[in-house]
């Protein structure tokens, strides 16, 4: 369908589905969702292939409707696994080993028995985080191996949905980065966050106000189970990308990490495959398959871009607020830095006072060789920095920063 935009794209296919997922206000959950479903299997890139299948994680409090657009999704179209992940834990989502008679025979899990299919796994805070860090390997290679008793390989090239409430209980509100705190709570390690393509939040706060639904016009289930089918199986040859893809893809990967890098969820070296396979199923959406053929255009790239962006953006989620702080205390770290070093440079017997935990601030003036004002222009610049501490009975404490660079000139 024609569209000036993404976000007018979901909203039309979101309004079709409307009456049999019954969930409203939730176009951003729904685009996750599909764009999921539309992934591709794999992606030819660089004179190799890469991973084309989405892994995406739907955080958010209880009742806001993500497991039952979901579940209801899955039903409608007949297509896709489901398992909840408080029943199953490790051996049900990966597999393990079993004991028939004489004979130890392996029973794979959910994830390869979907191969090249979709899982969405339910109650995910029910996995513990090893069992996650376990499958850390799976996602990305899109193969198990268990080396138990019994040794066995399969493949799990899985479209994977992720739906939990936060570990604690608590409301993403509650956290002080909200979303992505309680997706911190609920997957701690950096390299693992950093498997998921697209985190979303679904909170209470996002929506205001909700209509209800009156209509009873069912979508057409057929075209789109043709559509996911044929993107399942697109193998990477048939993945068209126009002259000059790659230099494009390079400058709006350049543009995101400029945005959002420094975090788990936009890391520089790895941002161009997160894009390129958002990028396919954006294509696949738009219902660019021809003849078997597959073929993205830039306005595809633009459109991935725009996508992630919003989730990354949503007040919700706080990704962004997150990354900004982080930045912004970099870059104070690295003002600080060169701060401290210009200071030592005028001043070397400053090394002496910091070699001490803490120091009275008649010390430093006395030290240092200067008159009670200088000096003390020189303590409240570090105060001010966060670099000392005052404490009783006029003692301060250096920042450990402080320490360590002084530290480092000393060696030097």
């Amino acid at each position: 369908r024609e569209s000036s935009n993404f976000q007018e794209l979901i909203s039309t296919y979101y309004n079709e589905w409307m009456p049999a997922l019954a969930i409203e206000g939730r176009p951003d959950l729904f685009g996750a969702l599909i764009l999921t479903y539309c992934s591709v299997t794999e992606i030819p890139w660089q004179a190799g292939i890469i991973k084309g299948w989405l892994d995406t994680m739907v955080i958010g409090d209880t009742r806001t409707g993500k497991s039952q657009m979901a579940q209801r999704l899955v039903k409608t179209l007949g297509m896709g696994g489901y398992i909840n992940g408080e029943n199953a834990r490790r051996t049900g989502v990966i597999g393990g080993v079993q004991r028939f008679g004489d004979s130890w025979v392996i029973t794979w899990g959910a994830i390869p028995m979907n191969d090249r299919g979709l899982l969405i796994i339910d109650e995910a805070s029910g996995l513990e985080v090893d069992d996650i860090k376990d499958l850390s390997s799976t996602r990305s290679s899109g193969a198990v191996t268990l080396n138990k008793i019994v040794k066995g390989e399969a493949r799990a090239r899985t479209r994977l949905i992720w739906l939990s409430n936060p570990r604690s209980g608590r409301n993403l509100a509650d956290f002080y980065w909200k979303g992505y705190g309680a997706f911190q709570e609920f997957i701690p390690v950096a390299e693992d966050q950093a498997r998921y393509d697209l985190v979303l939040t679904a909170a209470r706060e996002d929506i205001d106000v909700l209509d209800g639904i009156d209509s009873e016009v069912q979508p057409k289930v057929e075209p789109w189970i043709d559509l996911f089918n044929a993107a399942w199986g697109l193998p990477a040859e048939d993945i068209i990308f126009p002259q000059g893809f790659k230099v494009k893809v390079r400058e709006v990967a350049h543009r995101i990490n400029d945005e959002y890098g420094g975090g788990p969820l936009i890391v520089g070296v790895a941002v161009h495959e997160k894009l390129l396979r958002i990028c396919c199923a954006v294509a696949v959406l738009c219902g660019e398959i021809h003849e078997g053929k597959l073929y993205v255009a830039e306005k595809h790239l633009e459109w991935a871009y725009e996508f992630l962006k919003m989730t990354l953006e949503k007040e919700s989620f706080a990704y962004a607020d997150y990354i900004r702080e982080f930045k912004r205390a970099q870059s104070k770290k690295t003002e600080n830095v060169k701060f401290i070093r210009g200071l030592l440079s005028v001043h070397p017997a400053l090394r002496i006072l910091l070699s001490s935990s803490s120091f009275k601030g008649f010390q430093f003036q006395e030290i240092l060789g200067i008159d009670r004002t200088d000096s003390a222009k020189i303590m409240s610049d570090l105060i001010t920095r966060g670099l000392l501490r005052p404490i009783s009975n006029a003692t301060y404490v250096p920042d450990k920063l402080l320490m360590e660079i002084a530290k480092q000139m000393e060696v030097n």
